[in-house]
């Protein structure tokens, strides 16, 4: 009994390092810029075994880490286990410089942990494992997390209280993402603006500008979220009256400088019919990013400004900026409105020249 009780903590263990270095490693997305295929296939087969999916390959046999298939799921899982628990001691200042690898990975390792009749408190990997399920909107598992976040009694901080809100917002659950949000006894502006990001993401224009007024009485400020997020809502909703007191708020409150905020702003004015506005925010973003470019680009091509358009797509050129699909799409737009050539010479032949380079 002793034996197997030690054995049964020292898989806990292995599961809670397990659980810390998945908020650690990077993404498989970026595989290719953390250091070699060693080290590609070494976290990929380690994760692989700690799921519960056996691996045909041995690896990193230079660190004396090596994953193989076992005719025992269960042992090669927990081998997997000790194991992973050796790489993150040899590699854990490594890894932690690294984006984050595949949030799900968690959701599956806390309930297998929770099983054990072990529970992670770790703030910061529940509410990246409630991330992942808002982010591919898996509500039956985001609920089930919920339920073991009450259980634990780590539902009512601000960080998890956050991601709830998220949670249930992206899963089109809207009234209990405010019931979240009415029953935390502590709220921060992630938690303001999660909420206002809800109610802006299904629409619901008038609950979303009550409670940005309402955060305003409050002793929390706005973010640079909370004001993109309301020059979305403008945007879609042409609002153009509060988008233009909420952009003189956010100048007295020292967002300008932000390029998504501005981004955001600079798309109100040009699809609210201030094109000329547009441009001037245009040309006070001093780091322009794509997003920047793509989007004076397409409120010029809505006002059939097809010149100003291709101007803008040869000065991408000119700095380097490589457009994409949305780029040739908003000038090719700008010329079928104004009706110039594409094809033959004219002035809408530089864009399929461009096109051709990149």
């Amino acid at each position: 009994m002793l034996t197997q009780s030690t054995s049964k903590d020292q898989h806990g263990s292995n599961i809670n390092s397990a659980l810390k270095v998945l908020n650690l490693v990077p993404r498989k997305a970026d595989y290719d810029k953390v250091g070699g295929p060693c080290h590609h296939q070494l976290i990929h087969d380690c994760m692989n075994d700690i799921l519960g999916v056996q691996s045909n390959h041995t690896i990193h046999k230079g660190n004396g880490v090596t994953f193989n298939s076992c005719s025992n799921p269960a042992q090669a899982k927990f081998d997997s286990f000790a194991k992973f628990d050796s790489f993150v001691s040899n590699n854990g200042s490594a890894l932690r410089s690294r984006t984050r690898f595949i949030k799900e990975d968690m959701f599956m390792l806390i309930m297998e942990l929770h099983r054990k009749g072990e529970t992670s408190t770790d703030q910061s990997i529940l509410a990246a494992a409630m991330s992942s399920c808002a982010d591919r909107q898996m509500f039956t598992q985001g609920t089930q997390l919920h339920g073991l976040l009450v259980k634990v009694g780590c539902d009512s901080t601000v960080f998890i209280g956050s991601s709830l809100i998220t949670l249930y917002s992206r899963c089109s659950q809207l009234e209990s993402s405010y019931l979240v949000f009415q029953t935390m006894p502590t709220k921060n502006t992630v938690s303001w603006t999660a909420m206002i990001s809800g109610f802006a993401l299904h629409n619901r224009v008038e609950p979303c500008l009550h409670l940005f007024a309402s955060m305003r009485l409050s002793s929390c400020k706005p973010n640079d979220i909370t004001f993109a997020t309301l020059f979305s809502v403008c945007t879609n909703h042409a609002l153009l009256a509060l988008g233009k007191s909420v952009h003189a708020l956010q100048m007295r409150m020292g967002f300008h400088s932000y390029v998504h905020v501005s981004n955001a702003l600079l798309s109100m004015y040009a699809k609210c019919g201030c094109i000329d506005e547009a441009q001037s925010i245009f040309g006070f973003i001093a780091c322009k990013d794509l997003v920047s470019w793509n989007a004076m680009i397409f409120g010029c091509s809505q006002y059939g400004l097809a010149k100003h358009c291709l101007d803008l797509l040869k000065e991408m050129e000119r700095q380097h900026i490589v457009p994409d699909a949305l780029s040739f799409l908003g000038v090719l737009s700008s010329c079928r409105h104004a009706r110039l050539p594409v094809v033959a010479d004219g002035d809408g032949r530089p864009a399929f020249q461009l096109e051709g380079k990149n």
